[in-house]
């Protein structure tokens, strides 16, 4: 996918607020998630507009209640799934089978990753509760990007305090991306000082 292409997003709300109508709950329980709804209802849009706007996406969320995947209806080419890790662990790796938090989401990419053409990943990389202060994720942040590679994911937003990422570069070190980033964003004395 260029990423010059035109992207409408059609994603459900930030809440735990979806459809409990007769018809959504049987194609839910169809599915068995509340990512059937959504993904039938992308694609309906996706294809309307294909012939119209042939290189427009339309971007739909993995997040919450719609996280786990459909058991059945793949979403169409120009549809792109944004996986969302907001119920993980973030001081483990997400594909550690010791922890038990993110074994779901672990599982939930390999699905994705079967039945998605187009998927993305929004990850988070700070704590909401604590928002400035430093993230003690370093450890973790190389193996998750690896992991999102190894699972087709051809996109990462990072969701945190500052505008670090290691997408650019999902093979280097961890030590050489926190060099790069900490001074800039921490300054160097307090960097020098954290990393002891």
């Amino acid at each position: 996918m260029d990423s010059s292409q035109p992207i409408l997003s059609v994603t459900q709300e930030d809440n735990h607020q979806y459809c409990q109508c007769v018809e959504c709950k049987a194609l839910d329980a169809l599915e068995g998630s509340q990512s059937g709804t959504m993904i039938h209802f992308v694609n309906a849009v996706a294809e309307a507009i294909e012939d119209e706007f042939p290189d427009v996406f339309i971007d739909t969320f993995a997040y919450w209640y719609s996280r786990k995947p459909p058991k059945f209806v793949k979403p169409r080419d120009n549809v792109i799934v944004r996986l969302c890790s907001i119920e993980c662990c973030f001081a483990h790796p997400l594909n550690d089978p010791a922890c038990a938090v993110n074994v779901p989401f672990a599982h939930d990419i390999k699905k994705w990753s079967s039945i998605a053409k187009n998927l993305y990943i929004w990850d988070y990389t700070t704590n909401f509760s604590a928002y400035n202060v430093i993230f003690p994720n370093f450890g973790v942040l190389q193996k998750n990007m690896q992991f999102f590679l190894e699972n087709n994911a051809i996109g990462v937003f990072a969701q945190g305090n500052g505008d670090a990422t290691t997408w650019g570069a999902p093979t280097a070190s961890s030590p050489t991306c926190a060099a790069t980033f900490c001074p800039g964003c921490y300054g160097t004395p307090t960097w020098t000082t954290t990393r002891r």
